[in-house]
C-alpha cells in the first residue's frame, strides 16, 4: 500500500463520497450497473483524492437490489496522487452471508493492496429500522469507531437526487476505544 494513501486518509477531518449516475440505470430501473465513486477530502468537494470502482460481477449486482445485506460485492479504491490509476490502494469486500434482521449482519473487509485485511466495517442491526449505524474495525476486528446517522433526516425519509435530499451525515462520531 502506498503510504501517501493512507497518509492522505489520516490527513482528512471529513471526507465526502458522491457516487456517479449511471445512465443505464436511469433508464432501466430493474438493472444494476456498476457503482462508481469519486471521493474528496471534506464536503467542499474541491479536491478528488480517492476514486472507487464496483468489481462486483453481473449476476451478484442483480441481488442486490432485492437482497442487498446478504448480497457479496467487491470495490477497488484508487489513490490518484499516486504513480498510476491502475493499482489500486485499497479494495472493499463483503462475502456472500445469510442476513436476517439482528442475525449475522453484514461485514466488509478492507484490505490494502497485498491483501493483507486492515480493518473492516460492521452494520450492527439499529433498534429504530431507519436508522444507518457503523462500526469500524481493525484488523483484530477490536472496535474503533462507532457512527450513527440519527432518523430524522430527508435523505432517509425521501432520498431524491437533489437538495436536501440527497445525502445523509453521520453526526454522532463516537471513539470506542
Amino acid at each position: 500500500l502506498p503510504i501517501c494513501a493512507m497518509q492522505k486518509i489520516a490527513e482528512q477531518d471529513e471526507l465526502f463520497i458522491k457516487q456517479r449516475m449511471s445512465k443505464l440505470e436511469a433508464l432501466c430501473s430493474c438493472w444494476e450497473a456498476k457503482n462508481k465513486y469519486d471521493i474528496y477530502s471534506g464536503s467542499g468537494k474541491t479536491s478528488r483524492i480517492f476514486y472507487a470502482e464496483e468489481k462486483t460481477g453481473c449476476c451478484c449486482r442483480q441481488v442486490q437490489s432485492s437482497c442487498p445485506d446478504c448480497a457479496p460485492f467487491e470495490v477497488d479504491i484508487d489513490y490518484l496522487g499516486w504513480t498510476s490509476n491502475e493499482n489500486g490502494a485499497l479494495t472493499m469486500k463483503k462475502d456472500c452471508s445469510c442476513t436476517c434482521c439482528c442475525i449475522n449482519r453484514p461485514v466488509v473487509d478492507m484490505f490494502d493492496k497485498q491483501g493483507h485485511k486492515i480493518g473492516s466495517i460492521k452494520d450492527p442491526c439499529a433498534l429504530c429500522p431507519g436508522n444507518m449505524t457503523f462500526e469500524i474495525r481493525d484488523h483484530n476486528d477490536e472496535a474503533l469507531l462507532y457512527a450513527e446517522s440519527g432518523l430524522c433526516q430527508w435523505g432517509l425519509c425521501c432520498p431524491c437526487p437533489c437538495g436536501p435530499c440527497k445525502k445523509v451525515e453521520f453526526p454522532d462520531r463516537k471513539s470506542v476505544v
